[in-house]
């Protein structure tokens, strides 16, 4: 696919400016929330739109800036991602992307059992599994390698929303693949 230009600035642009400030947002961030963690969520993001056919540009926006305005860091406790939208419309972004974006942090973060789930979109779901994915200590090599063997319809894989993630978990523990976390990993599958 092309890239897309947005006033004098392409999509590549754009994304590579994110990441820029998003660093340098979370370069001492150390909640878990850092820098490191957000490049993972966003690599595992890329892996997983590579097969879910989502929009990318969107993905890759919301994986970056899903923590900025998050409300375990924000003293009011408010969701509104006031930061993720002033940046994204310094851009003179179409504000129907800056809405989808904006619509995906506001829903991403995991708030424990009983709330519901309120994404509903492809690409907030992409996002929420890479960030879920990093939690539990799946690499973005590890993402790319389980996905890749689950496509491919290996034994012991299997597919549906709710068992997703489990599913990929338990499969790469089982078959020890490399970059897991493997005591979190074998711990969840063990359930």
């Amino acid at each position: 696919m092309g890239q897309v230009t947005i006033g004098i600035m392409n999509q590549q642009d754009i994304l590579q400016k994110t990441a820029d400030y998003i660093k340098r947002e979370f370069s001492d961030d150390s909640s878990g929330h850092d820098w490191w963690h957000i490049y993972r969520v966003w690599k595992n993001a890329v892996t997983i739109c590579e097969h879910e056919s989502g929009d990318s540009f969107i993905v890759q926006l919301a994986a970056l800036l899903h923590d900025l305005d998050d409300w375990k860091f924000n003293d009011s406790g408010d969701e509104t991602p006031l930061r993720a939208k002033a940046w994204l419309d310094s851009f003179s972004i179409d504000p129907s992307i800056t809405d989808r974006v904006c619509r995906i942090i506001t829903h991403i973060s995991y708030k424990g059992a009983g709330v519901k789930n309120k994404m509903d979109s492809l690409e907030g779901f992409i996002v929420q599994d890479a960030d879920r994915l990093d939690a539990i200590g799946l690499a973005p090599g590890a993402v790319r390698e389980v996905w890749s063997r689950f496509l491919r319809g290996e034994a012991g894989m299997t597919w549906s929303r709710p068992w997703a993630l489990f599913s990929l978990v338990r499969w790469a523990a089982v078959h020890h693949v490399e970059g897991t976390a493997e005591s979190r990993v074998v711990e969840t599958a063990a359930r």
